[in-house]
């Protein structure tokens, strides 16, 4: 289901740069003139204007104009209109408070924060524009502070408390270690007994202490609590566990875009054994993955950086559109120039775009099935061979390439010195230098570096036949 909503913006107003984590929008402007930004994309629309924000995508949007603008919300899938209503309640009621506004975000998965670009837009670029209220709602700036940002603040607080309190009863004439213990057993309100009797002052100080103490040390338990109970801590443990992993993880896979086509592929690679990193912008289709994973946008460079791209092997971009696999692929290939790339293509037109966007190979999974249906029909039992033996794991066979190294001590020999046919193993097909492919290569054939073999065999097989290549 979708939900349609009208939006005001007054002359100066700006949305701060926020995320939806279970929704899609699709805004089109209907009055005066409306910006939005994304990472280093900037756009300003005049009336009949639209822009696709999809869910995980930070962005921000102001009044670009002189004049009120407004500007239609398609949510998909609706249930987020009730966000806007609770907030339009909390401002009919009064002026909200920031915390009650952040209670609303949280409930509804909108998150906000402050990127880079952001800062360099408000000290800059903001300039172009005319000034009112830098709000979502006016009159009033909404930062939202996430929970970790709240116990960070809490302990913050309290332990400000106990450093004051302990200073103060250093100048009542307690030492060090009786003023601290003075100052912890006032703010947990435990209260044994007064360390040294009190003056007039220190019974003033001690009231002061408790009523400042109490209060943040309550605010404090009960922070912590709450991210207990919620699970708010347990998930940052686990995204920093999660983080070192990737960090330790080398010759791995990155996948971008938990798909169809991303699931395939990460379910294909499992049964291989080989490590991978699954990356999405939408939390819940990460959320069963056993794999580690990545949430963001993968068009941002910090994003692939964050799941290792600096000591990954290969990269699949199976993103939705065309559009966003060009971007990535341009991304990954500034970012690693050894990297192997595979896109995705949805249209045939898009296949050269990727290869010059630095793509090693371009799949278009619609060409493909529709060629392995025809091989089906005509020539069956050859088209499930290969099936079975490319992605049957129940099956002992397998077919593999093994690349002849630099140091490999066969380089200058032929096929026939190399007798790999008695190693159990048949060799298919070499790949040579110049990317011939020769299919039942004759055994005078010189190796050279570089060169592929293509090999048929058991597991065990192919493993002789690789230490026999690059011992």
């Amino acid at each position: 289901m979708l939900s349609v909503v009208e939006h005001p913006f007054p002359v100066g107003a700006l949305v701060p740069p926020h995320l939806h984590t279970r929704e899609d929008e699709f805004s089109i402007v209907t009055q005066g003139a409306i910006g939005f930004r994304s990472g280093d994309r900037e756009v300003v629309f005049g009336p009949g204007g639209y822009i696709t924000k999809p869910r995980g995508q930070m962005h921000a949007m102001w009044n670009a104009g002189t004049v009120p603008a407004r500007m239609i919300e398609i949510i998909s899938p609706a249930g987020f209109e009730h966000c806007f209503l609770e907030i339009s309640e909390l401002i009919a009621a009064g002026e909200p408070d920031v915390t009650e506004i952040v209670a609303v975000a949280d409930r509804y998965g909108l998150q906000f924060g402050e990127p880079d670009w952001y800062r360099t837009f408000r000290s800059s670029e903001w300039s172009r524009y005319p000034k009112g209220p830098l709000t979502g709602i006016p009159g009033r700036r909404i930062r939202a502070v996430s929970p970790l940002g709240r116990i960070s603040r809490a302990l913050l607080a309290f332990a400000l408390v106990v450093v004051a309190g302990t200073a103060g009863y250093l100048l009542l004439g307690f030492g060090i270690l009786d003023a601290l213990y003075q100052t912890v057993t006032t703010i947990t309100t435990v209260g044994f007994r007064e360390v040294h009797p009190l003056t007039s002052v220190g019974q003033w100080f001690t009231m002061l202490l408790i009523l400042a103490g109490v209060g943040t040390a309550l605010y404090m338990f009960g922070v912590l609590l709450e991210a207990l109970i919620e699970g708010h801590l347990r998930h940052h443990m686990e995204r920093r566990r999660m983080d070192r992993r990737i960090s330790r993880m080398t010759g791995h896979i990155i996948i971008c875009g938990c798909g169809r086509v991303g699931t395939a592929s990460a379910q294909y690679l499992t049964t291989l054994g080989r490590d991978i990193v699954v990356v999405d912008r939408d939390p819940e289709r990460l959320r069963d993955i056993e794999h580690p994973t990545v949430i963001g946008d993968v068009t941002d460079d910090r994003t692939l950086e964050a799941a290792g791209i600096s000591h990954a092997q290969a990269l699949i971009a199976a993103l939705d559109t065309d559009a966003d696999n060009v971007y990535v692929t341009l991304s990954s290939r500034a970012l690693r120039p050894d990297l192997v790339i595979i896109a995705r293509a949805r249209n045939e037109g898009s296949m050269s775009k990727l290869v010059r966007a630095g793509a090693n190979r371009v799949v278009n999974p619609q060409l493909i099935g529709g060629r392995r249906m025809g091989s089906f029909a005509l020539q069956p039992h050859v088209a499930e061979f290969f099936d079975v033996v490319m992605h049957d794991e129940n099956l002992d066979y397998r077919m593999e390439e093994i690349p002849v190294g630099p140091t490999s001590p066969w380089l200058g020999y032929t096929l026939g010195h190399m007798a790999l046919r008695e190693r159990g193993a048949l060799l298919l097909a070499i790949r040579a230098t110049s990317g011939q492919f020769i299919a039942n290569p004759a055994p005078s054939i010189t190796l050279e570096p570089g060169t592929i073999l293509i090999t048929l065999g058991t597991p065990d097989e192919l493993d002789a036949i690789r230490r026999h290549v690059n011992p």
